[in-house]
């Protein structure tokens, strides 16, 4: 005869695992696919293996772990990769001695708290770039001014020297005797 699983209520879930009903309820909405579930009547229930996921999960959330990075391990746990098996993040360990696991648990746990720093380390450097930027566009902003300011200033030369131009043009075109002797002097003469 097959073994007959325990099958467990979400009430159930929730006594075993001694996590917050809502937090019990979230983790089955969105990892709803590594569930094994049981439907009878209107009443789901879910496999004895539950429990130990929904912890699984829970330490992974606490530690800050995504949403896509915690389906990538359950995945990789479900298609029995040996790699992932070795590092204590899948659910069930059964070959697993309990020395091994604490150890693997362990390093689990270090490998989080590296992405922890990790994270925090990309969050720091995205607000140093965002900080950058924002002088990047203050520097080009007085660029622009020092450019307009620039630009004012050769028009200005330009115009003088044109103003000066002018003036010995129409110096030249003055009898010479005018151009020595003051206009005061001229108007007496």
């Amino acid at each position: 005869m097959a073994d007959v699983q325990e099958l467990l209520k979400l009430s159930e879930l929730v006594e075993r695992s001694g996590l917050p009903e809502a937090e019990v309820k979230r983790h089955v909405r969105n990892f709803g696919e590594f569930f094994t579930t049981v439907k009878q009547g209107r009443t789901k229930f879910y496999d004895g293996t539950s429990v130990e996921l929904l912890k699984r999960i829970h330490d992974l959330t606490e530690h800050g772990t995504t949403a896509p990075s915690i389906r990538g391990i359950l995945r990789g746990c479900q298609s029995g990769s040996a790699e992932v098996a070795d590092l204590g993040m899948c659910v069930s360990l059964p070959v697993v001695a309990p020395a091994e696991e604490k150890a693997a648990d362990a390093l689990t746990l270090g490998v989080l708290s590296d992405i922890g720093m990790l994270q925090a380390s990309l969050r720091e450097l995205q607000e140093e770039v965002a900080l950058l930027r924002g002088q990047v566009r203050d520097h080009d902003q007085k660029i622009i001014s020092h450019q307009q300011i620039l630009k004012r200033v050769c028009h200005e030369v330009e115009d003088r020297k044109m103003d000066t131009l002018a003036e010995k043009l129409e110096r030249q075109q003055q009898p010479f005797w005018k151009r020595f002797v003051p206009g005061d002097a001229q108007k007496k003469l």
